[in-house]
């Protein structure tokens, strides 16, 4: 019962919270004439930008009732044990967030370049597993060639690209998941730590940069981290 109180509430506040605009941010205002049909046209306008707005690709308006944006919504209460103020305070993070970072366009961008083309077999998305999920993967063993590791991390520049990349790689993911009921709505994230290098300073801060990354903008969306080939395991 908490758990329904909880996603009523969350879902009056996005719906107050894009309807007012301030989920993201406001939008541009509309020059409105005395016309009445120009200020029809701006009000449509207005309730299209409203609709439009959406993570992972489902809507976030609840009156659309798109089956999707429950899922969506239940991933941030989860990630906040159902405290309803700090998953609003997540999303609107979240959004913030993509729009400064690019996410939407994300895929679109050439990260892999001739001087980087190897980064191709230290991240990528495979198959799925047994329940249909997709596999990211992360093969850190391509590092142990310390000229790679030099020229993917020397420098702030390909850090963040390496970066990039990943996110990019997840956002690929998160295009096979279907959000609605009984469907695939998570990931299966695989780090493959055979020969991996040496603990070195560029590679052990990218590494907590995209763990914190991933945790901070993308609740319950990696189901389950296997980590194969670790001395830990």
């Amino acid at each position: 019962m908490r758990k329904k109180r909880a996603l009523l509430k969350f879902k009056t506040l996005v719906e107050d919270a894009i309807c007012k605009n301030y989920l993201v941010d406001k939008p541009k205002k509309l020059l409105l004439s005395s016309c009445r049909k120009s200020k029809r046209n701006a009000k449509e306008q207005q309730q299209q930008l409203r609709e439009d707005i959406s993570l992972w690709g489902v809507p976030l308006l609840p009156s659309r009732d798109h089956e999707g944006t429950e899922i969506v919504l239940l991933k941030f209460l989860k990630a906040n044990n159902y405290k309803v103020r700090s998953a609003f305070y997540m999303l609107r993070k979240v959004m913030k967030w993509r729009k400064e970072y690019g996410t939407d366009s994300i895929l679109d961008e050439d990260l892999l370049t001739r001087d980087n083309d190897e980064l191709k077999d230290v991240v990528h998305t495979g198959s799925t597993d047994k329940q249909g999920r997709p596999l990211y993967y992360t093969v850190y063993g391509a590092f142990k060639d310390k000229a790679l590791c030099t020229k993917v991390l020397g420098t702030e520049e390909s850090r963040e690209n390496f970066l990039r990349l990943k996110v990019q790689n997840l956002e690929k993911s998160i295009k096979q998941l279907s959000f609605k009921s009984g469907g695939v709505d998570s990931i299966v994230q695989i780090t493959d730590l055979k020969n991996f290098p040496a603990p070195m300073k560029e590679l052990s801060s990218i590494s907590k940069k995209i763990v914190t990354l991933f945790q901070s903008n993308y609740p319950g969306i990696i189901n389950k981290n296997v980590r194969l080939n670790s001395d830990c395991d």
